[in-house]
C-alpha cells in the first residue's frame, strides 16, 4: 500500500474552508451603507458578497465582478442578496454590505 503525505493539501482545504465558514457567519466584517451611499472596492479591495436589507425595503444599484449588474431593484426587509459585487448604491432604505 502506498503512503501519500496529504498535509500541504489538508492544510490548504481547511483554510479554503475556515475562509468560507468565517465569510458565512459574517466574520469578515461589514459596511452599512445608509440611503443614498455607495460602497465600492475603494471601501474594500475586494468586494462583498452579500447585501442584506434592514428594516424597510431597499432599492439598489449594484455592479457585479462578472454577469449582470442590477438598476434600481427592489429587495424586502430582512432579504439577502448574494453575488460578487464592486459597487453596491442603496438608492432608498439602508443595508448591511458584507465583505469578501
Amino acid at each position: 500500500m502506498r503512503s501519500r503525505n496529504h498535509r500541504s493539501e489538508d492544510t490548504h482545504y481547511l483554510q479554503i474552508s475556515t475562509d468560507n465558514s468565517n465569510r458565512e457567519l459574517g466574520q469578515k466584517g461589514f459596511l452599512f451603507v445608509a440611503e443614498g451611499a455607495t460602497v465600492d472596492t475603494t471601501d474594500h479591495e475586494d468586494g462583498f458578497y452579500a447585501i442584506k436589507a434592514l428594516n424597510t425595503e431597499v432599492t439598489l444599484s449594484v455592479t457585479s465582478y462578472t454577469g449582470d449588474g442590477l438598476t434600481s431593484v427592489t429587495i424586502l426587509p430582512g432579504d439577502t442578496l448574494f453575488g460578487r459585487f464592486t459597487s453596491i448604491t442603496a438608492v432608498a432604505g439602508s443595508i448591511l454590505a458584507y465583505r469578501i
